[in-house]
């Protein structure tokens, strides 16, 4: 620990998970929890060892005030929630963890500091309870997803059965196939798409699976990675196989946010070099979008209102940050004249109408946040739309058949889904992380900490190229 009280830079290469994390971090919320434990377990038995802890503990809550708590009071609007922009990476989950060091600092000590560090966050997470007594989620404490599409879930957004095992990003490798498997065999080492197509509709038969009527998701509906077995359907058609260059930590984090995010610009936009696009959400997904748009050649123009993900969006390249909640008029100028391409990353009536507002003349505006409640329904500018022939597009996730370009730029480095990834877990991990997601994809913060990965092996059972009815027609990846 430093002086003043950031903690200590890695060696290079950066070990996973990160010790030289310095900004308000899981880091630095677990140092406040051992340092205050342990200062309350050796007071009596160790003074002098209780005296180096009480030193450092000082340290980590004055770095707490200067990086968290001078926050205290302000509020953030994430998918339409209203919620605290004080907590330690905007979760409720650092944050408690936080709050065990600083309570028995407290109990322990008094110290008026300590005590008034440990009312501001604990208010803070209040705040994050969502629902009543009587609704779901019934006061349960909101957290931030690994992936935003687990929150929706989570929140009840995507209705899924209870219980239910979630997890829809994973790479692995096949360890057992069904009868009608003919395209993978054991051993092949395979990431896959999020959305799965039934591989015989029309719209599977000419490429576009990610709005297969009877898609399948895992993680949603039916049980997903977390777990030791996956089952993924129509393999021959939704497997992918992962070049030798692309390891299973950066696979398992394509499938959504980073495959949604290129097919967005690639699929849609056609996005190159000249081009201005205006990223709105540095979530996830928009972080992605930043990094993307950046290899593609064009010029990134990032909005948020955070700014830690703006400084994130800034390191992956973004020409010009801007933080506003009415960002147009500062896009526009930033742009010369209007961006080609706008993207909300984040889904929002605001960040929707604002985006589609900071486009050029025939532009194009690509939804990718997703949109629930009030938001499902909210207008756009549609004079504008149809005086300037704007166009406007929904995305949603990537076909299988479309992976092959964006692996290929990942496999010789041009793009770096890795850098996305800020910790690595096991699956005995996951219920952890599932509770630590404050980075996942939630707008705003959403690439400071990155993101969590299972990193064990994973088994996925996945199914032959049609639906059969029998599970000997499954395959199982490990």
């Amino acid at each position: 620990m430093q002086p003043d009280g950031r903690l200590n830079p890695s060696p290079t290469p950066t070990e996973l998970p990160d010790p030289s994390d310095s900004d308000a971090s899981y880091w630095l919320a677990r140092t406040l929890w051992a340092l205050g434990e342990g200062y309350a377990a050796f007071r009596k038995t160790d003074p002098e060892f209780a005296g180096f802890l009480r030193a450092r503990m000082d340290l980590a809550i004055a770095a707490l005030n200067r990086d968290v708590l001078t926050r205290y009071g302000t509020y953030q609007i994430i998918h339409g929630v209203k919620v605290p922009d004080w907590l330690i990476v905007d979760g409720a989950d650092a944050s408690s963890e936080a709050v065990l060091g600083l309570a028995a600092y407290v109990r322990a000590t008094g110290d008026r500091t300590a005590r008034k560090a440990l009312r501001q966050l604990a208010e803070g997470i209040a705040e994050l309870s969502a629902g009543s007594v009587t609704s779901w989620p019934y006061r349960a404490l909101l957290p931030w997803g690994l992936s935003r599409s687990d929150w929706h879930a989570w929140r009840g957004h995507d209705t899924v059965a209870l219980p239910h095992i979630p997890g829809h990003e994973f790479a692995g490798t096949v360890s057992e196939i069904g009868s009608n498997v003919r395209t993978f065999a054991v051993g092949d080492r395979v990431t896959v798409p999020f959305v799965n197509g039934c591989g015989m509709c029309e719209w599977c038969r000419r490429g576009d699976a990610q709005v297969c009527p009877d898609q399948t998701q895992p993680g949603f509906t039916h049980p997903g990675s977390y777990a030791d077995y996956v089952a993924v359907h129509a393999a021959d058609f939704n497997l992918v196989a992962l070049p030798d260059a692309v390891d299973a930590v950066t696979a398992a984090a394509l499938g959504c946010r980073f495959a949604t995010a290129w097919r967005a610009l690639t699929g849609h936009a056609s996005v190159g070099p000249g081009h201005e696009v205006a990223v709105f959400g540095c979530g996830g997904v928009g972080l992605s979008a930043v990094m993307i748009a950046v290899a593609l050649g064009a010029r990134v123009t990032a909005v948020d209102v955070s700014d830690a993900a703006l400084a994130r969006a800034a390191e992956l390249g973004a020409a010009v940050t801007i933080r506003s909640a009415d960002p147009v008029a500062e896009v526009v100028t930033a742009t010369g004249g209007g961006a080609h391409v706008s993207i909300d990353a984040l889904g929002s009536a605001a960040t929707a109408d604002a985006a589609v507002r900071s486009l050029r003349r025939r532009g194009t505006h690509v939804q990718v946040g997703l949109m629930f409640g009030a938001a499902a329904r909210a207008p756009l500018p549609w004079d504008r739309v149809i005086a300037w022939e704007l166009a406007v597009v929904g995305s949603h996730g990537m076909a299988a058949v479309d992976y092959p370009p964006m692996l290929a730029m990942v496999a010789d480095g041009r793009l770096r889904p890795g850098d996305l990834v800020g910790a690595v877990v096991d699956l005995d991990g996951v219920a952890i992380a599932r509770a630590d997601a404050g980075e996942g994809d939630h707008a705003g913060r959403g690439g400071l900490d990155r993101g969590h990965v299972a990193a064990r092996e994973v088994l996925a059972g996945v199914e032959g190229g049609a639906p059969a009815p029998a599970r000997r027609a499954e395959v199982r990846v490990r």
